[in-house]
């Protein structure tokens, strides 16, 4: 995920998973992608992670713009996988990373976070290449 405006994309991530992409048809594999697994880039936990609400307009620029590179190679995304971790027990109960014990009103400020950027993170796919797919498509 950038972490600023839009210029800090690890070129070489993106190719080591443009080629993965790649590659999987070749073996009969429809590629789904999954965009943000429990793994906030420092700069944004330094922000405030989950907490701040700008975090959920970052993950929206992130969800654009995989769209827009993967662009007719993947129809099939993930906005967030484990969310109750990465919320649940990394701000919540402090077992996983960032390691926080926040009180109900602030853990309920990431959760509503979360689900802002989902929401935007699905709109953004499907802005950037409108045959991306709901997950509950055929």
């Amino acid at each position: 995920m950038d972490t600023g405006g839009g210029e800090h994309w690890n070129q070489a991530g993106v190719s080591c998973y443009s080629d993965s992409v790649d590659g999987l048809p070749e073996e009969g594999i429809q590629p789904w992608v999954t965009l943000f697994h429990r793994d906030l880039p420092q700069a944004l936990q330094r922000q405030g992670g989950w907490q701040n609400p700008e975090t959920a307009r970052r993950f929206e620029a992130c969800a654009e713009k995989m769209a827009e590179l993967f662009r007719g190679r993947v129809r099939r995304w993930f906005t967030f996988n484990e969310s109750q971790r990465f919320i649940g027990m990394g701000y919540g109960t402090g077992v996983d990373a960032p390691g926080l014990r926040l009180d109900d009103d602030s853990l309920s400020a990431c959760r509503e976070a979360f689900c802002q950027a989902h929401s935007l993170g699905q709109k953004a796919l499907h802005r950037a290449d409108g045959e991306n797919r709901r997950f509950y498509e055929q």
